[in-house]
């Protein structure tokens, strides 16, 4: 067997049948003798995909678009987001995927200490957070990680009495 087949065996092994289309096409593969890449990939694309979808492809039974068009005023960001409630803690702070995020004043409000809070993570990694269906203003707490902190010797503390 040819390295390119035991690729495409192997493949097979790996996500289970794939009815059809995998079975049928290692079979026309081994019945036409092609064993490299490049003579599969040819075959595929010339030869096996056309007379597949000439056998498979079935007509709608209705002609119109299935598609709608997205409704005035819709937000796909926040329809497309992972989404996750959280507890604002009493320094009016949230903490999502291990950052800390500080949420800001409002017009109407100056904490939210104790709300639940959606966390929403946008398509573009931008993180957003939510009460009642209302954005709220935030910033991500950036920690000090390697600012050095003044500690005195223990010469200076002794001298100064800490």
């Amino acid at each position: 067997m040819s390295s390119m087949l035991k690729v495409l065996k192997r493949r097979e092994e790996l996500k289970g049948s794939q009815g059809t289309f995998q079975d049928r096409l290692i079979s026309e593969l081994r019945l036409e003798g092609i064993s490299s890449l490049e003579g599969a990939n040819e075959y595929l694309h010339s030869v096996f995909l056309p007379k597949y979808n000439k056998k498979f492809t079935r007509r709608p039974k209705v002609k119109e678009s299935a598609y709608r068009m997205i409704a005035e005023g819709m937000d796909l960001d926040q329809i497309l987001c992972i989404k996750e409630e959280r507890r604002v803690q009493k320094d009016n702070t949230i903490s999502y995927e291990a950052r800390r995020y500080q949420i800001l004043p409002t017009e109407t409000r100056l904490g939210f200490a104790k709300a639940k809070v959606e966390v929403q993570r946008h398509l573009d990694g931008t993180i957003h957070i939510f009460y009642k269906g209302q954005e709220l203003p935030s910033k991500p707490i950036i920690p000090v990680e390697d600012e050095q902190l003044y500690a005195p010797s223990q010469k200076e503390a002794l001298l100064v009495g800490v």
